[in-house]
């Protein structure tokens, strides 16, 4: 075998090795979590929010949440890099509980860390819990109790 075929052959597997062992998950496996998740209902004490749109995705990666805001034009997303409509928090899970952290700011101020106003999540906050009423991979619920007693239940489905 000539050395121009050898040297093709090893540069062809470097870059098949490459794919293979390619990273698509930031920290490790998450399990059935990571990825896009669409925001297909919420209820406030068993009644549905009239004023969710059904628009919201949320994204978890790693110890990484986002929470995207989709405006349509004509049924396409629109507007997804303005102000707001990208939300970034932090999460964990913990004894049936995902915990998330929105207590965050940068030389901008707090508006990037502060989730939409009709999740009603408490802005710059760390440790607000959200119970794990059930989950498989293709569906998640999760339900707060504001410190108010009132019930929020965030119905989710896999979207990506």
């Amino acid at each position: 075998m000539n050395n121009t075929i050898r040297q093709r052959l090893t540069v062809w597997a470097l870059i098949l090795g490459c794919v293979v062992c390619g990273c698509t998950r930031n920290n490790g496996d998450i399990g059935s979590k990571f990825g896009l998740w669409k925001l297909a209902a919420m209820t406030v004490d068993g009644a549905p929010n009239p004023d969710y749109e059904g628009n919201i995705f949320w994204g978890f990666q790693s110890g990484s949440l986002t929470f995207t805001t989709a405006e349509y034009t004509n049924g396409i997303p629109a507007n997804l890099n303005t102000p707001g409509h990208l939300v970034f928090a932090g999460w964990s899970e913990a004894d049936g509980y995902i915990i998330v952290d929105t207590d965050f700011r940068d030389d901008q101020g707090t508006y990037r860390y502060t989730p939409p106003a009709v999740l009603m999540l408490p802005e710059q906050t760390a440790g607000i819990r959200l119970k794990i009423l059930s989950e498989d991979s293709r569906k998640m619920e999760l339900e707060q109790i504001t410190a108010e007693g009132t019930r929020i239940v965030y119905s989710l489905r896999k979207w990506s």
